[in-house]
């Protein structure tokens, strides 16, 4: 796991985020071993209850994303791929490659490529967003740290 932005010396965003990345994966997350390195940490019980439920508010948050950021993945390809073709389709039309005649060019192939970079281009802006969502979930917990 890169968390190239996390300064070494937030040991609370460390943690939290190793709470996120075990309930991604799919392992039995063990609320006493966090609940102990929050005590550690020299949080409060009261504290600690409110670390652990937004923990669990932060990992549900991140498992529901990460369903959209596999369909964003996947557009993403199928996009790149529909536009190129695209394109290369509208190049050798133009090029009367395919004996229809160089006046002929339909609208069909350009609205083709508009489409597939659009739907290329929103997807992006998604995947871009889970780096977003892991730099804002570290300076929520740098104020509590």
């Amino acid at each position: 796991m890169c968390n190239r932005f996390v300064p070494h010396s937030s040991t609370l965003v460390n943690l939290v985020e190793k709470y996120v990345a075990q309930k991604r994966d799919g392992e039995l997350v063990d609320q006493n071993y966090f609940e102990n390195e929050l005590r550690k940490l020299g949080k409060s019980p009261d504290q600690i209850h409110d670390l652990i439920i937004e923990m669990d508010d932060d990992a549900d948050k991140e498992l529901l994303a990460g369903e959209g950021l596999k369909r964003s993945n996947k557009i993403f390809t199928f996009g790149l791929i529909l536009g190129i073709l695209g394109m290369v389709f509208t190049l050798a039309w133009a090029l009367d490659m395919f004996g229809f005649g160089r006046g002929r060019l339909t609208i069909v192939p350009f609205v083709l490529i508009a489409g597939a970079f659009i739907a290329v281009g929103k997807s992006y802006s998604e995947i871009g967003l889970v780096e977003k969502r892991r730099k804002r979930r570290a300076l929520k917990y740098q104020s509590w740290g």
